[in-house]
C-alpha cells in the first residue's frame, strides 16, 4: 500500500459523507482509507461503518473521545502505507486531485515530507468566496542546509497544519512520532517529523479544500494547561535551527500567544470561568516566551500597535474596552 489517508471525526453526521465521498472519488488501487470516529454520539459512526461494508480498502475505529491527536495517534497504529495523509473530516479534497499523479511524484522525488497549497473555502457566504493558498514548488534535499529560506515558509502558518502535508511513514515508525497532544499538535507532529525528516519538497497545488462552516467560537473553556504546549513548540522550534535565526522564531510565534490571549479575552466577556482566564492572562504576561516574542513583533497598522502594545503590558482590561470601542466604530461606518 502506498498511502494511508487518515480521516479523523467528531460528531459530524453532516458533513462526513461529503469529505470520505470526496477521497472516495480516487479508485481503488494505491491507498487505504482509515477514518477515526474520535467518540461521536450522534450517527457519525453508522455513516462511517456504512463505508466499510461497500468499501473493501476503508477501515473505521471507533474510540473515546480524546481529541484530534489521539485520534490521528489510533490511525497511524492502523496504517500500513508508505506515506501518511491527514483529513479532518469536515473539510474535503478537490474533485481533480489524484493520488495515482501524486504517487508518481513521490516514487521519482522520494522526499520525507511534501507539503502543497489548500483552499479555504467559506461556506456562510453566498458566493464561498474561495481563498487559494497558493505556494511556489521548492525542494529541500536536506533543509538544515539552507535554514533562511525553510524558514520564511513557517511566516504564513503554512506549516503549523498537518492535513496540507504528506509524511513517509518510516519516519515516523523508526523514530517513535506520537501524536498524542492537546495544544498546537499539529504544529508538534511537524516540528518532531522535521527533527529526524532530511529532504523537504514543496508542491505547487492545491488539493485540500480547508471548509469554513461559520464563525466559530474561539473557545468554550479556560485552559491553564494551553501556555506549556504552547511554550513546548516554542522551545522544539527554536532547537531545530541555529541560533541566529532565534529572532525570527520569536515573531513567527508571536501571533500563537496573541490567541490565546484573545480566546481568554472572549470567555472573559462571555463569563465563562472568568477567574480560570484571567490566571491564564496572568501567566501569558508573566512568560519569557511571550514577552520574547512580543519584543520582536511589531504590528503593521495603529491598531495593531495599540493592541500589540496593550497585550505586552499586560493591560488586558484596557484592551477588552479599545477591542468594544473599535468594533462599534465599525458598525458605525
Amino acid at each position: 500500500m502506498f498511502f494511508s489517508v487518515i480521516v479523523t471525526i467528531y460528531n459530524g453526521e453532516s458533513f462526513v459523507a461529503q469529505c470520505i465521498d470526496s477521497i472516495l472519488k480516487n479508485p481503488l488501487g494505491n491507498y487505504e482509507l482509515i477514518i477515526i470516529d474520535d467518540g461521536s454520539y450522534d450517527n457519525t459512526g453508522n455513516i462511517c461503518d456504512n463505508y466499510v461494508v461497500k468499501y473493501s480498502h476503508v477501515k473505521c475505529i471507533h474510540t473515546e473521545n480524546r481529541g484530534v491527536g489521539n485520534a490521528r495517534q489510533a490511525g497511524l497504529e492502523a496504517a500500513s502505507g508508505d506515506y501518511i495523509i491527514f483529513v479532518d473530516g469536515d473539510d474535503a479534497w478537490d474533485e481533480s486531485f489524484q493520488l495515482s499523479k501524486l504517487e508518481e511524484e513521490i516514487k521519482r522525488s522520494q522526499a520525507d515530507m511534501y507539503v502543497f497549497g489548500f483552499i479555504v473555502r467559506r461556506l456562510y457566504l453566498d458566493n464561498n468566496n474561495d481563498y487559494y493558498f497558493k505556494i511556489q514548488t521548492a525542494t529541500f534535499n536536506d533543509w538544515r542546509e539552507n535554514q533562511p529560506q525553510f524558514l520564511t515558509y513557517f511566516s504564513n502558518g503554512l506549516m503549523f497544519l498537518c492535513w496540507n502535508k504528506i509524511f513517509r511513514r518510516q519516519c515516523i515508525v523508526e523514530n517513535g512520532i506520537v501524536s498524542v497532544h492537546h495544544h498546537m499538535e499539529d504544529f508538534r507532529f511537524v516540528l518532531d517529523f522535521l527533527n529526524v525528516a532530511k529532504k523537504v519538497i514543496f508542491l505547487s497545488f492545491e488539493p485540500y479544500i480547508y471548509l469554513k462552516r461559520g464563525i466559530e467560537s474561539r473557545s468554550s473553556s479556560a485552559r491553564q494547561d494551553m501556555l506549556d504546549g504552547y511554550n513546548l513548540c516554542h522551545r522544539l522550534f527554536l532547537s531545530l535551527f541555529d541560533k541566529e535565526y532565534s529572532t525570527s522564531i520569536h515573531q513567527i510565534m508571536a501571533p500563537t500567544y496573541i490567541g490565546i490571549i484573545n480566546r481568554h479575552l472572549n470567555l472573559i466577556d462571555i463569563n465563562k470561568d472568568e477567574e480560570t482566564a484571567r490566571m491564564v492572562l496572568r501567566d501569558v504576561h508573566n512568560n519569557e516566551l511571550t514577552r520574547l516574542s512580543f519584543h520582536y513583533y511589531h504590528g503593521l497598522s495603529i491598531s495593531e500597535k495599540i493592541t500589540y502594545f496593550l497585550m505586552s503590558h499586560g493591560y488586558y482590561d484596557v484592551l477588552r474596552g479599545y477591542r468594544k470601542s473599535v468594533l462599534n466604530l465599525k458598525k458605525i461606518f
